[in-house]
């Protein structure tokens, strides 16, 4: 195990460049520039084109791509991610205020989506084929299949406009800021994407405790006289998380297109709202920082979903 981790420690390096090539190339292939997209197109067409190509210039954009690709390695290297060319602040500085909010965010409804999913996947495997597992199964089906935006608006439509439960959009009320009101408003945006990865976990959780419970070594373990709650939870629920593991490793890329789309129904101030921002108006040095750091951030996960592993079955050798 130790040497599995070694060698993937070592390929990290390699894999975060291979993101920046990526992220690099596919960025600077977009049509368009940060300049026309700063500028007021009515102003543009007006404008002489050695003022065009003067701010290019003043923006670095001028140079070979190759040499604009060196530039921002080393730079990168250092810890700078370049400046915002739209909001005029370093990158780092906006990646790190938007990233508090996206890991609450999203930390959370990993939690949520495991808690609910795993304790829903168990209950209905302990009652197959009964009204409470096709309740359950119905639930999940509609849970997965059901977009997380479409859902986003039907909680502001019942939650926030209707009721006036929960405020509809942020992540504090002016002049507040308390515990009990940054919850409020996590509430809507959490349960909007949690729902998606619930249903997932609940139908492999399902599907692989009914798998489990058959096997011989649930069986030895009833005919020794184990209570039924200890051969359940100490036998098969730990043999059947493996398949969840995955499937919360395999959450991570995912649950940053849904924050993309939550952040910015909700309106909430995190990397995906900051992403969005920098794409309406061509924010280059903006949205590579986001790329790289989502791209650094699900290679970590899926590291850890394969120390999980090792760590749920000891027998699991790399």
């Amino acid at each position: 195990m130790s040497q599995y981790l070694m060698r993937r420690l070592l390929l990290i390096p390699l894999l975060v460049i291979g993101i920046t090539l990526l992220d690099f190339m596919f960025i600077n292939l977009t049509p368009g520039d940060p300049v026309s997209a700063l500028m007021n197109p009515n102003e543009l067409v007006g404008m002489d084109p050695q003022q065009i190509e003067f701010r290019r210039e003043q923006l670095g954009l001028n140079k070979p791509i190759v040499e604009r690709y060196v530039i921002w390695l080393k730079e990168m290297a250092t810890g700078n991610l370049g400046y915002s060319i739209a909001k005029s602040q370093p990158v780092s500085t906006l990646m790190w205020n938007g990233i508090k909010n996206t890991v609450v965010l999203m930390g959370l409804s990993i939690v949520i989506s495991a808690v609910i999913g795993i304790l829903f996947g168990i209950i209905s495997a302990l009652k197959p084929h009964s009204w409470v597992d096709y309740l359950l199964t119905t639930a999940a089906f509609v849970g997965v299949g059901m977009p997380s935006f479409f859902f986003a608006l039907i909680l502001i439509n019942v939650g926030a406009l209707n009721l006036g439960w929960f405020p509809t959009s942020g992540i504090i009320t002016p002049g507040d800021g308390s515990l009990t009101d940054r919850l409020q408003h996590l509430v809507l945006p959490l349960i909007a994407l949690s729902i998606n990865g619930s249903g997932s976990i609940m139908r492999y959780m399902r599907a692989g405790l009914i798998e489990v419970m058959h096997e011989d070594y649930v069986t030895t373990a009833r005919a020794k006289g184990l209570k039924g709650s200890s051969v359940v939870m100490s036998h098969a629920v730990r043999n059947a998380l493996l398949p969840i593991i995955t499937v919360l490793g395999l959450q991570i890329p995912r649950l940053f297109g849904g924050a993309v789309v939550i952040e910015t129904i909700f309106n909430i101030p995190g990397i995906g709202l900051t992403m969005v921002q920098a794409m309406n108006t061509k924010d280059y040095p903006l949205i590579m920082g986001g790329i790289l750091l989502t791209g650094i951030m699900v290679l970590i996960s899926s590291l850890i979903a394969d120390i999980a592993y090792a760590i749920a079955d000891p027998r699991i050798r790399y």
